[in-house]
């Protein structure tokens, strides 16, 4: 296959817009497939007879000379596709012969684009745009390919051939200069790739429009039938398609694939439409009669002529093309010159001019003058203009030079995203220029409205594509000038730009607002070489106000209007940068960089530098005077503390003007220490009119806070801080791993804080609900030849071969009712290796086996690459076998013997599909499937995550481990939360005291609050747990949360009854049942009552009623699970008299109703405290009238009926008569004139026999005439009024009243 139709091959965007007619108009196409060595030698020996030549240019002389005379038309317009800034964009051609082309929109000499392909959701680029005129020329609509595949900027589909798009991509305009948003719209199919080069033309018989594309069926991949062909819809609005069907088909049932692509139809003057595509470089011809669509003209079926009707007609074949005077090419598009010859464009590196005066003769001859002077043009359409038409498209797209500014006290750029909710552009709103740069939002960049700030903002999310685009050329040669800009960043670590210009990853100027840190920073060669101005802002999530001063070579920053730092001469111009300068808010020039998370309001630029008094005066507009918080305690020496520290801050941040914190479970919530961060030394912050400077607060409700300064006063509140349960360790513990053994859950990490991870030192935690975790002590000392015992008098064991320290993520494993504790350790030569120790109990004490079970060596022996033999887990399969895995930069695995501290020989297996694998691999069998976790990057990274995949079997028949990706970042970082570094995970699967099966992963973060330590992060880790979740593909999601696991039992009490209602005196026996899952499980109890005086419970279970009101009785099982039962205790309910009823009434004794009408009647029972007020309801015919149980009676068919209500033994009567529902309505008037203040009384007839109860009245205008429920008719003021009568089944008759 030819390498160009390789690289061609892609998917396509339908582009919709909202087309009214259209006229004939054409677009480029791509071919493949290289052509025979013959017909290469043919087109070497052809030439072009001069007399033809000149023959040729004299007619391009005769059709400008006819131009000239026809007035009314103009030249021709190239729509057509180019690359800048990295991606595919549409440029505007043009032409006044339709021979000599120029490219327009030149700025200072250089072509820019007209529209960019930047729907949300889009590929980035658009390629071979389409343009069709409605059939009265008030609108214009553009096709084009959503594809990005060249030009070197991040993302889109590249040159992939099936997979790339499965939609069209649109813009409508009304004059050819301002265009629409450019929108999606889906292409019909599911499985459509490849979906490329859109066109349309109107159908005048049907008046509709075909709408005709190349692509592949994505379900035919691999087979005979995975050619590229045309397919064609139709549509009256470009946004409701008919279900595209194959067109056009030319490969054969065997052989080569044959692609068929990059149809344009044209109509000739005979009337006849004429269909051009390429099929592999060459060119195939068809005509018919009629836009015919049902027919499909297919090589199987024959090469002739399209079936079953045989409209369409092969007049040139694929064989024929070069026959026909066609050379190799693609991408035609066909347009008629001024003296009436068909010119049909086709590239091939470049366009090239075939020429005919008959369509229908098939025949067409090279021209060989055609040019363009400034550069090549890639496929498109080609349109001839009307002279108003060239007009404008001359005005708007004429060449033109940067005009020279002016000093202007006004910006000459604003952003202030006003009105720019639900586009894609950004409207520049300056008055210190006459030009409008507005921008362009790209993937999930949005203006959103911002509460806090009572104002639309830019919000970019932090995914890949995402970011605003400012003009290319703005900066250009802006050696002096101020940048300000509104930012909020929601981003504490990773390397990305906030805001940068330049020309490329060499040369540029970027600014940078990460964490607390913002910097600026300029270059020409590359990041190694930046000058920088740096300062210290305001915390993650807090807006604040950055201020760039660019003067000369001289920089200055400044944060919420002070100045914050200075580089006198940086010894760079922005003119050094170069022309044509691209600039974005939120993006990079390093394609590895991340994309900015967080907002920016009120952008600016001013072509001046702006003095000190004006930037902090424009800072004062917007500064928050609360920058920061700590909520909660936090260590002193944190350096020094690693198991003991209980400090209770976690995470504290600013939303908007609302301080929100997480602190540790147990925290003292009526005590709690708060520091506050504020933009100036003399904000006076002031509780309840108090002054406040820091100290501790009751945080059990919100608190609401002031600042004050300089006139200003901002309200701020505190709120009530959330629980964390994570870290579920106190200290720094990291590589956990968690287990359950004999009704304790069990944690095994390292211990952390140590300088290169040097810790000697391996501790136990035990909890027996996951949620409170005691310290069992040090199990095992590296460092120590007799460590002797722990706290809790165990035996410390020893390691005689892990000599260098290094204790590093240990695992645990049961079986053979024995604990085999294997760890990571340092050999006397620096090698790290595992170990095993054994042991009778979880807590020790162990006995290690005296010498490594895994080491490189031994990896290297069995042909495994392996970094370090380190971060073993253990897995026990169904079949009873166990493995054990581990790895750093590769990972291996190898079967266990059943003495389980030694490694069965010949099973030591590499295991693959391991994407980005540095450490820690861990496996779960569930439901028969295995899934996968393993850990990636760097553990001193914030970006340290877990990846995750699945295989059907452990290991393959032939021996070998392979895993299949799913999910990269299965549990990553969220800055937002201050979660960094989530990564060295365990894996835990228990049955809970529900029955239910749960799945647990450990892990460790980065030590929390984030800036207790500011270097070394990945030696001060913490423990955290989370629950994991399978999706409806039956895979693994989980989240990383402050909050954590709430506590989970293994078992729990069920007891008898929830509630238990008793009178003083009384007492009854609650009955627990424990129940759970755990074969080792406690069953003791413990009975307790929140209010003894109320109700006594003694540990038997029986309840006792002392005292009237209600208490809370709990049992609580042995692992703290509580379930308690509600009490109520009432005082003995003396005996009463009862009252008898004395009369009942109801509020009809007779009433008549029409068919399927309904009355509610009402009861009067006497005397009001009569002890037996409850009324029955009974109907002597209910198949005449029905009788709910509260009175509601209901028609069923003409006749009558008694309806009795009874209560205490008293009765009251009702008959009620059933007529026809009536089928018109009559009144004594049909209009009536009333003086104001006058009344006149509607009367209703009905026809006889029949009834309506409920009639209902009403005025069109109460203001001029009012109409009571009787249907009295009052007139109020002059005007006229319709006054409506309607029936219970909606029978209406009306009045027209007039009142003077």
């Amino acid at each position: 296959m030819h390498k160009k139709w390789q690289q061609k091959c892609f998917a396509w965007l339908l582009v919709g817009a909202m087309a009214i007619s259209g006229v004939p108009s054409v677009s480029l196409a791509a071919g493949a497939a290289d052509m025979t060595a013959s017909e290469g030698a043919k087109l070497q020996d052809d030439k072009e007879p001069e007399a033809m030549r000149q023959q040729a240019q004299g007619a391009v002389q005769e059709g400008l000379q006819a131009r000239a005379a026809d007035n009314t038309m103009g030249g021709y317009l190239w729509l057509n596709f180019g690359t800048e800034g990295g991606y595919e964009k549409i440029f505007y051609g043009y032409s006044e012969d339709g021979m000599t082309w120029k490219k327009l929109n030149k700025v200072n000499g250089t072509s820019r684009s007209v529209l960019v392909n930047n729907a949300k959701g889009s590929d980035l680029g658009v390629r071979d745009p389409h343009l069709i005129r409605s059939v009265d020329g008030s609108k214009y609509w553009i096709l084009g390919t959503d594809l990005h595949a060249e030009g070197g900027g991040e993302g889109g589909s590249g040159w992939d051939q099936l997979n790339a798009s499965q939609n069209l991509v649109i813009w409508e305009s009304t004059d050819l200069v301002n265009w629409s948003e450019p929108r999606l719209v889906y292409a019909g199919f599911d499985n459509a790739g490849c979906v490329w080069a859109p066109e349309a033309i109107y159908d005048d018989t049907k008046q509709d429009y075909v709408v005709y594309w190349s692509a592949r069926d994505k379900s035919k991949a691999d087979t005979e039938d995975n050619a590229l062909r045309v397919y064609v819809c139709r549509t009256k609005d470009f946004v409701t398609f008919t279900e595209p069907k194959v067109w056009l088909s030319e490969d054969a049932v065997s052989g080569n694939e044959v692609n068929i692509i990059d149809t344009t139809i044209v109509k000739g003057e005979d009337g006849k439409y004429y269909r051009f595509s390429t099929s592999d470089w060459n060119t195939v011809v068809d005509v018919s009669d009629t836009l015919d669509t049902e027919d499909v003209l297919d090589v199987r079926n024959g090469e002739a002529q399209s079936t079953p009707n045989g409209s369409w007609k092969r007049l040139v074949t694929r064989s024929g093309s070069s026959a026909a005077g066609f050379v190799r090419c693609e991408g035609l598009t066909v347009y008629q010159l001024p003296d009436g010859q068909w010119c049909a464009m086709g590239d091939d590196s470049g366009y090239k001019a075939f020429l005919t005066d008959d369509l229908a003769s098939g025949k067409f001859t090279l021209f060989s003058s055609a040019s363009f002077p400034d550069g090549k043009f890639r496929h498109g359409t080609v349109v001839r203009l009307t002279a108003e038409e060239d007009a404008r498209i001359q005005e708007a797209f004429g060449d033109r030079e940067t005009e020279q500014e002016t000093s202007a006290q006004e910006p000459v750029l604003t952003y202030d995203f006003e009105g720019d909710e639900g586009k894609r552009t950004i409207t520049d709103s300056a008055l210190g220029n006459n030009t409008k740069d507005n921008g362009k939002l790209w993937g999930n960049a949005e203006v959103v409205y911002d509460a806090e700030r009572e104002s639309n903002v830019l919000k970019l999310d932090g995914s890949a594509y995402t970011y605003a685009e400012i003009p290319m050329g703005f900066f250009d040669k802006r050696d002096t000038m101020t940048i300000s800009m509104d930012v909020r960043s929601d981003a504490g670590s990773g390397n990305f730009f906030t805001f940068a210009y330049g020309k490329n990853d060499q040369k540029y100027n970027f600014m940078r607002v990460r964490g607390t840190q913002v910097r600026d920073a300029l270059t020409v060669t590359s990041w190694e070489s930046e000058k920088e101005v740096k300062g210290d802002g305001a915390s993650t999530g807090q807006w604040q106000k950055i201020t760039i001063v660019m003067d000369g070579a001289a920089m200055k920053l400044y944060i919420d209007g002070k100045l914050a730092a200075v580089n006198e001469d940086t010894g760079i111009l922005t003119t050094d940068l170069g022309t044509d300068l691209l600039s974005y808010l939120g993006k990079s020039f390093y394609k590895g960089d991340a994309y900015f998370t967080g907002k920016f309001d009120n952008f600016k630029v001013y072509n001046r530098a702006l003095s000190e008094t004006e930037i902090y005066a424009e800072a004062m507009e917007t500064v928050s005077l609360v920058r920061g918080a700590s909520i909660g305690s936090v260590p002193d020496n944190p350096l020094e503390l690693r198991g003991t520290d209980d400090h209770t801050a976690v995470f504290s941040c600013m939303e908007g003007k609302n301080i929100v914190s997480y602190v540790r479970k147990g925290t003292n919530l009526s005590s709690v220490p708060v520091a506050l961060s504020v933009f100036d030394k003399d904000v006076q912050v002031t509780i309840n009119g108090q002054v406040f400077t820091g100290g501790n607060l009751d945080l059990r409700k919100d608190v609401e806070i002031k600042a004050s300064f300089a006139g200003r006063t901002q309200t701020y509140t505190i709120k009530k801080p959330e629980i964390a349960r994570n870290p579920a360790l106190l200290g720094q513990y990291a590589d956990p791993d968690i287990d359950y053994f004999d009704g304790k859950f069990w944690i095994y990490p390292t211990t952390d804080g140590y300088p290169s991870w040097s810790g000697t030192l391996f501790h136990a935690f035990s909890s027996v609900d996951m949620e409170n975790w005691l310290d069992e002590g040090i199990i095992m000392e590296l460092a120590n030849d007799n460590p002797g015992l722990n706290d809790k008098g165990v035996q410390i064991a020893a390691s005689p071969w892990a000599v260098d320290g290094s204790a590093w993520a240990p695992t645990i494993e049961k079986k053979n009712d024995k604990y085999y504790f294997y760890y990571c350790g340092k050999k006397s030569g620096g090698e790290s290796a595992v170990g095993v120790a054994v042991a009778d109990s979880p807590a020790g004490p162990y006995q290690d086996m005296g010498e490594p079970l895994m080491t490189v060596d031994m990896c290297k022996a069995a042909g495994v690459n392996m970094g370090q033999a380190i971060d073993p887990s253990i897995f026990t399969d169904v079949d009873g076998r166990s493995y054990i895995l581990f790895g750093n930069g590769s990972a291996a695995m190898a079967e266990l013997n059943d003495d389980m501290i030694s490694i069965k020989e010949g099973t030591l297996k590499q295991i693959n599909g391991l994407t980005d694998f540095r450490e820690s691999v861990i496996v779960t069998n569930v439901d028969g499937k295995y899934h996968w976790t393993w850990t990636c990057d760097d553990a001193n990274s914030p970006n340290y995550h877990v990846n995750y995949g699945v295989s059907d079997e452990l290991i393959q028949d032939d021996g070998k481990v392979n895993v299949t990706l799913k999910k990269k970042n299965l549990l990553s970082k969220n800055e937002s939360l201050g979660i960094l570094g989530s990564g060295h995970q365990s894996v835990l699967n228990v049955q809970d005291g529900d029955g239910k099966q749960r799945y647990f992963m450990a892990y460790h973060r980065f030590y929390t609050p984030l800036d207790i330590f500011t270097e070394a992060f990945g030696v001060h880790r913490e423990t955290c747990i989370d629950e994991i979740f399978f999706d409806e593909k039956g895979e693994m999601v989980i989240t990383p949360t402050l909050e954590g696991v709430p506590a989970v039992y293994m078992w729990k009490a069920k007891l008898n009854k929830s509630a238990l209602n008793l009178t003083v005196g009384q007492s009854e026996t609650l009955k627990a049942t424990v129940e759970g899952s755990e074969s080792a499980m406690n069953k003791s109890l413990v009975w307790s009552s929140d209010k003894t005086t109320i109700a006594s419970v003694d540990q038997n279970g029986k309840v006792t009623a002392k005292a009237a009101g209600t208490a809370n009785v709990t049992v609580t099982t042995s692992n703290g699970c509580k379930t308690t039962c509600k009490v109520t205790v009432k005082n003995p309910v003396k005996p009463t008299v009862p009252i008898k009823v004395s009369k009942v009434t109801l509020n009809k004794k007779s009433l008549t109703l029409g068919v399927k009408e309904t009355f509610t009647l009402k009861a009067t029972v006497k005397p009001k405290n009569a002890t037996n007020r409850k009324v029955t309801w009974k109907s002597n015919k209910p198949k005449i009238v029905a009788v709910s149980k509260s009175g509601k009676v209901t028609a069923k068919k003409t006749g009558k009926a008694i309806i009795t209500a009874k209560a205490d033994g008293k009765t009251a009567k009702c008959t009620i008569t059933v007529k026809a529902a009536p089928k018109k309505i009559s009144l004594n008037a049909k209009k009536k004139t009333l003086k104001k203040g006058k009344t006149f009384q509607i009367k209703v007839k009905l026809p006889k026999k029949t009834a309506s109860n409920k009639i209902t009245y009403t005025s069109s205008k109460k203001k001029i005439a009012s109409v009571s429920s009787k249907g009295k008719v009052k007139a109020l003021k002059k005007g006229k009024s319709v006054i409506t009568v309607k029936t219970f089944n909606g029978k209406k008759a009306k009045i027209n009243i007039t009142v003077k």
